[in-house]
């Protein structure tokens, strides 16, 4: 007769479990970066047009017992948007536990709701054949352990028996990363393009200061604080003299400023935004139409 021992393991060494039957998240991406990424407004947009549909899906219970179906709908009811939404949460992050709360009522046992647990305070349990045992939690009171019929764990991408399953967001990872600091630097250029170098060029030799004819200046160092004070107050003042021989003036200012416009970091953005959007989902606006989709536009 065959054997009903389990003598593999569903994650391996990808997923390893400790004796007491714990097991860790292999993401390496951190549960805080994802909401980071949540903020960036084609990420947003995406995700809302996403979890749209999920939220507005007409439901019902399938039951032979119509009296049953019914209680069911009744007490599910007043958590469905609530709980839809908050399984949402596990596209982003890949997983979404609860605690299922209870209590009695006109003789019966029913939901009074279900607890959305932070997902990085949760870390999942297996027992024997690697079956779920619970979730133990990180809390203000320390840790704590949800049993498995008190728990509630949707997956997003279940693999490998891994109920962190896989975020959405993870393939937008690098796009989004790219672009974040692509900002960085845009917003560089254009510190420096509204606020140009300002340049001078001064005659060689000294000039007198102060009113005193031993007290002496190089011209180069008039001019040099003469531009660190316009600098400060956006004031400057220079002689009009003209070279008797190239005829040009003696004191020169200019600013200067950036030879290349912002034209290439436009591009940039909407090329990323538009992979941003093809690595979590996007309708065929996006693919159909380059960079018709991005939030840039």
């Amino acid at each position: 007769k065959p054997s009903p021992e389990v003598i593999g393991e569903a994650g391996g060494t990808f997923m390893p479990t400790i004796t007491s039957g714990l097991t860790w998240n292999p993401d390496t991406i951190t549960v805080r970066t994802y909401q980071e990424m949540e903020d960036d407004a084609q990420i947003k947009a995406v995700f809302t047009l996403i979890k749209a549909p999920l939220q507005k899906v007409v439901w019902s219970i399938g039951c032979e017992d119509q009296d049953i179906a019914k209680f069911v709908r009744i007490v599910l009811e007043p958590f469905w948007l609530g709980l839809i939404n908050n399984m949402c949460n596990a596209l982003q992050f890949g997983h979404q536990a609860f605690e299922k709360v209870w209590e009695e009522k006109n003789g019966r046992w029913q939901y009074a709701g279900f607890l959305d647990l932070y997902p990085d305070s949760v870390r999942y349990k297996k027992g024997e054949r690697g079956v779920f045992n619970g979730i133990e939690q990180y809390t203000t009171k320390g840790t704590v352990i949800i049993p498995p019929e008190k728990s509630f764990v949707f997956t997003s991408e279940k693999r490998w028996g891994n109920l962190y399953g896989r975020s959405k967001f993870r393939s937008a990872y690098m796009y989004w990363f790219i672009d974040k600091y692509t900002y960085d630097f845009e917003n560089q250029y254009f510190e420096r393009y509204a606020n140009p170098i300002l340049w001078g060029q001064a005659p060689s030799g000294y000039a007198q200061i102060g009113g005193s004819a031993t007290s002496q200046q190089s011209n180069i160092s008039i001019l040099f604080n003469l531009l660190k004070d316009a600098k400060n107050s956006g004031i400057i003042v220079t002689a009009s003299d003209v070279d008797a021989v190239t005829h040009q003036k003696k004191w020169i200012l200019q600013f200067l400023e950036a030879q290349r416009r912002g034209a290439d970091y436009r591009s940039r953005h909407e090329y990323l935004d538009l992979m941003k959007a093809r690595a979590i989902f996007a309708p065929e606006l996006v693919f159909s139409a380059p960079y018709a989709g991005s939030s840039y536009s």
